[in-house]
């Protein structure tokens, strides 16, 4: 009986360690995956902003900024005064809306602390390019390119408005595993 005790002991203290070291590198796998696919994003988002000139560092400076954001802060840096776009990876699509015979996207993004909700003009190819996307209404972020034309703050909901024209989208979806 104690041999047969000592058998199980011994299966048990074995078995357990192995599954366990089975699952260590799945989960580390999988990480590692996101990790791979994140700095691919991020490549892929600063070559999108080189493509157009566009300022690929305006939201570290606002988060640098470490205080209270005021529309002026938000002006400074989204609608540069040499008109270039500007890249903001911080977003995600929440509707597509007609708006004075204009196509609107509305994406919200959290810019140090505070809420960014962007409606963009967009083009008739844009908008078929978010319909077909299958995250489309996920919690998935995007990097896009913008030309913002004006900030606003909503003070019932302390919310940033950003009015202007979207450029060109990119899903983190989109990055495939490699």
């Amino acid at each position: 009986m104690l041999r047969k005790l000592s058998y199980f002991i011994l299966f048990i203290g074995f078995v357990i360690p192995v599954y366990s070291c089975n699952e260590t590198p799945n989960k580390t796998k999988t990480n590692k995956t996101e990790e791979i696919r994140t700095e691919q994003f991020n490549k892929d988002a600063i070559d999108m902003a080189l493509k157009y000139n566009a300022i690929y560092n305006c939201e570290d400076k606002i988060r640098a900024l470490n205080l209270d954001i005021y529309s002026i802060d938000l002006e400074d840096n989204l609608i540069p005064k040499d008109g270039r776009p500007v890249l903001l990876k911080v977003a995600e699509v929440r509707d597509i809306v007609k708006i004075n015979n204009k196509n609107i996207v509305l994406l919200i993004g959290e810019l140090a602390r505070e809420s960014l909700l962007m409606r963009l003009e967009t083009t008739l190819e844009q908008i078929e390019a978010i319909k077909i996307h299958p995250n489309m209404y996920e919690k998935e972020y995007a990097a896009i390119i913008a030309q913002i034309s004006s900030i606003s703050k909503n003070e019932s909901s302390n919310v940033f408005i950003a009015d202007g024209r979207c450029i060109e989208l990119l899903f983190f979806s989109d990055i495939k595993s490699p």
